[in-house]
Formats: C-alpha cells, structure tokens, sequence
C-alpha cells in the first residue's frame, strides 16, 4: 500500500483519507492527490446549460463554452442527456449538460 503525505497549513482543514485498489504506483498516487488537492482549493461551481442535440461526449470530457459575444471559459463536463419528444409525425431533440467549472474572481 501506497502512502501520500500533504502537508496543509495550520488553519486548514484536514482532508479525508484516500484510498483505493487502483492506486497501485507512485505516479497514479500523486495524480490522485493532486487531482484531490485541486478539487478542494478552488472555489468551483456547477452550470447548467440546453441546446440542440449534438455529438456524444463523455462525462469528463474538457469543453470550452463560448458565453456572449467573445467571451469564453473552460469547464468539465460531469453529465450529458438527451431528451426526446414526439408529437404524431413531429419530434423535438434536446441536449442538457451540467458543467463543472472553476470561479475566477470575485464571485460575490
């Protein structure tokens, strides 16, 4: 067993332990804590957004979203549905994602 050892300063909060039967080397266990590290330093939210239905991508896959005129961000996409319906001889398609993204600034 693999043992990775962070060292927080003393105001913050101690993280929970971390393990796994996937962890089996030293690289795998450092990219686990870094990735543990990064998701619990940053202030990140979700945002939801609808469109039409386009190509299937995979829950982890990194998007960037073009948001107004020349604006843009960077997210990881954590879910994606389709939904469907049909009216007699009419269907309409939707695409729903939810999109896992860091704040940067003052989101207050």
């Amino acid at each position: 067993m693999l043992s990775v050892i962070v060292e927080r300063q003393p105001a913050t909060q101690q993280g929970p332990d971390i393990t796994s039967p996937l962890i089996v080397n030293q690289a795998v266990a450092g990219e686990r804590g870094r990735v543990e590290c990064d998701r619990n330093a940053t202030n990140r939210e979700f945002v939801d957004l609808s469109g039409p239905v386009g190509p299937f991508m995979a829950p982890g896959a990194m998007l960037v979203v073009m948001d107004g005129e020349q604006q843009s961000w960077r997210g990881m996409l954590r879910s994606l549905t389709w939904s469907i319906e049909i009216d007699g001889e009419n269907f309409s398609a939707v695409s729903s994602m939810r999109i896992e993204r860091e704040v940067v600034g003052d989101a207050g």
